[in-house]
């Protein structure tokens, strides 16, 4: 260490390391000027001697821009003391090591296809020939343009997220093992907790999503934020979405002679509504956000402080005035005697609002209730996303905050699927029922897994008003609609209650054996699906149907139907009118995981990248046939004393959150520099990696 600084002194270090700035510098400098050329090179099939090398077959440099290489050449500085020399040599070495490596990642796929595996050589055997799956062999370009935008990728990839994502993918592997050895182990939780937040999740493009995928509050049908896109609602089909853009619809007919057969042609797939609809989605995570938070203070402000982003809170903010609009037209019209039946609702240009579904005019109740509705499901939204992706978040008090809570989720429970099936008052505390205990562990706890499709043990449970207003007339339409799992005839829980009533009545014994037999007369039934989902014990019958309802947040929800066996075997039952016979004693659990609902499985699991809980909703309604009135669509939320009615609205509901909410995100600074971090740390780890090997591209490491 004497002789190194007798040596080198501090004005030869301090020199030296001017001189490493430079060369850094302009080899990151180097990179940017050349990155477009090398950018365009790769999509024309085109690289250096190197990627030649890799993939025979790619051609030489284009020269219509200058490459990477060119640009270090260009701008690159060389250091002239000994001392900058052999700093540079070491870091030149040092990125270099690493460069091999990620070379060798981002090259991996492309060798693996040139040199298939003997699974790999069966699937491509069967679909046209071994050659079809060799990439590098017979499309060099392709191989090439996989290689570069990996190697890209891997570039600006931060090494402890990759790290940690790959830990905690490894510790759910394990705990899957674990768990069928001991069904209360919990891997995830303190490894999760060791991670923390460096590892990749789906969060920040989760929060910017708009849950409202219908008919938007306030706006014609089709209307859509920050596009001037006209797309029908998720549930309906191309032609609505054809009829809304006045596209004429080319029938039948018209493809007589074709290959093309059947109803949805080929122009009514252009229009498909869950398509249209998913690509929104993408754009909004992928551009319309990302710009958003770089260039408006106010939406990185939010997200930082809130886990909301600018088009979320504007969304908020409309719906609010539309919610007040329709109150005030209604209180309006009353005042002037006229009262509200059937008086639409009309917007900012005094046009009435048309419903996308009848295509008449909404009436201002129902529109103040729509609104409300929606502004409870964006919230809920939100807070569903933080909870999801990093439980313990504090934005998640300042979003349910105070009395806001109560009207979001009043009680949450952070859980397992094994606590819940071995501990009946977690559910007990959640619904605030009295419920059997057997009731509980044998029918609701061991198939809320179940019936919602979970991933893993962990869940935040949590009740929430499920806005359904007749839950009997939801699972007719919802089995007329052919929603997966509902059934045939009436739904599987309308025809179910038949069922068992009838052979309660005929004497004939209520074993699951038997009441398969007898709900397999109705035409459609799946006996498979009966099987799966129906719970048949001593005290109770059981069964889980799927259900569309109207609720923005859910829409397609699991009820399971709970039904007291003991009391229709003594006869005690409902004479509804009409002569329908329904058992008396038993509730429906209604519950639902909490995602982002495009519909395509892959996605979703794409979707959920970082999340280590499912987010679960659950709520109870009384047996019944009769619709429940709108104002008793919850049994979780308080009610209003001196008000009328007392019991909340969907509209008071929208309005109390509106309140709570808004004045403090109106708040907002006007300036917020800290928006620019997370971006810039992306290019400087490229740059800096690319600035690393700026000596090695131009051959200094080898003299």
């Amino acid at each position: 260490m004497a002789e190194r600084k007798k040596k080198y002194g501090l004005l030869d270090e301090a020199e030296a390391l001017g001189e490493v700035g430079l060369a850094m510098g302009g080899g990151l400098l180097g990179a940017l000027y050349g990155l477009p050329g090398s950018t365009l090179d790769t999509i024309l099939g085109r690289g250096p001697e190197s990627q030649q090398e890799k993939y025979e077959g790619l051609d030489d440099p284009s020269g219509i821009l200058p490459t990477v290489s060119e640009g270090v050449e260009k701008f690159g500085y060389t250091p002239e003391s000994e001392r900058g020399q052999q700093y540079m040599e070491t870091i030149g070495k040092g990125g270099h090591w690493l460069d091999e490596k990620v070379r060798a990642a981002s090259g991996f796929i492309p060798k693996l296809m040139d040199k298939p595996t003997d699974w790999v050589a069966n699937v491509a055997n069967a679909s046209g020939g071994l050659n079809a799956w060799q990439v590098p062999k017979d499309y060099p370009w392709l191989a090439n343009l996989f290689d570069q935008a990996v190697y890209t990728g891997l570039n600006v990839a931060n090494p402890l997220k990759m790290a940690g994502t790959t830990a905690m993918m490894g510790t759910k592997a394990a705990q899957m093992g674990a768990r069928a050895i001991s069904p209360s182990v919990d891997l995830v939780t303190p490894m999760s907790k060791v991670i923390g937040g460096n590892r990749y999740n789906q969060l920040n493009n989760a929060m910017g999503q708009l849950i409202t995928r219908r008919q938007r509050a306030g706006l014609q049908p089709g209307r859509m934020q920050d596009t001037n896109e006209v797309i029908s609602g998720w549930y309906t089909k191309p032609e609505k979405t054809m009829e809304l853009r006045g596209v004429e619809h080319l029938g039948p007919d018209f493809w007589e002679g074709t290959k093309i057969k059947g109803d949805l042609t080929a122009q009514q797939a252009l229009y498909h509504p869950q398509a249209l609809h998913l690509k929104e989605m993408a754009k909004t995570a992928g551009w319309r956000n990302p710009w958003a938070k770089l260039t408006k203070s106010q939406d990185a402000w939010l997200r930082r402080n809130f886990g909301i982003t600018d088009n979320v809170y504007r969304e908020l903010e409309r719906l609010t005035m539309v919610r007040n609009s329709a109150v005030r037209q209604a209180d309006e019209a009353r005042a002037a005697g006229t009262g509200t039946r059937n008086l639409p609702y009309r917007d900012e240009t005094g046009s009435p609002v048309l419903s996308e579904v009848s295509g008449k005019p909404i009436d201002v109740n129902k529109m103040a209730q729509s609104a409300g509705e929606q502004i409870h499901a964006q919230l809920a939204y939100n807070v569903s996303m933080l909870e999801k992706f990093n439980p313990g978040d504090p934005r998640i008090a300042r979003l349910a905050s105070g009395e806001m809570g109560k009207y979001l989720m009043p009680r949450t429970a952070d859980t397992t699927l094994f606590q819940v099936a071995n501990d009946p008052s977690i559910v007990k505390r959640l619904l605030g029922e009295t419920i059997d205990d057997s009731a509980i562990k044998n029918h609701i706890a061991p198939y809320i897994g179940v019936d919602n499709a979970l991933k893993g043990d962990k869940i935040n449970l949590s009740t929430k008003p499920f806005f359904m207003d007749g839950p009997y007339n939801d699972f007719v339409r919802s089995a007329q609609k052919n929603v997966s799992g509902a059934g045939a005839g009436k739904g599987y829980l309308p025809e179910l209650e038949t069922v068992i009533t009838d052979m309660a009545i005929d004497g004939q014994p209520l074993t699951k054996a038997n009441i398969i037999e007898n709900m397999l007369k109705i035409p459609g039934m799946s006996r498979k699906q009966l099987e799966q989902f129906m719970v048949v014990d001593d005290k109770f019958i059981s069964m889980r149907q799927s259900v569309r309802t109207d609720d923005t947040l859910l829409a397609t929800i699991a009820v399971r139907g709970v039904y007291d066996k003991r009391a229709l075997m003594a006869q005690i039952m409902n004479d509804t009118p009409g002569g329908r016979y329904s058992p008396s004693k038993g509730f429906y659990v209604l519950t639902d995981q909490m995602k982002q609902g495009s519909g395509v499985p892959v996605l979703e699991h794409i979707l959920d990248i970082g999340s280590d809980t499912n987010k679960v909703y659950m709520d109870i309604r009384p047996l019944t046939n009769q619709q429940i009135p709108e104002r008793m669509m919850a049994s979780q939320v308080p009610l209003r004393p001196g008000k009328i009615p007392e019991v909340h609205t969907r509209s008071t509901i929208g309005g109390l959150l509106s309140e709570g909410l808004l004045p403090q995100v109106r708040n907002m600074p006007s300036r917020y520099p800290q928006r620019y971090a997370s971006y810039l740390k992306r290019p400087a780890r490229y740059y800096a990696h690319q600035g690393a090997l700026s000596q090695d591209r131009r051959g200094l490491l080898e003299n």
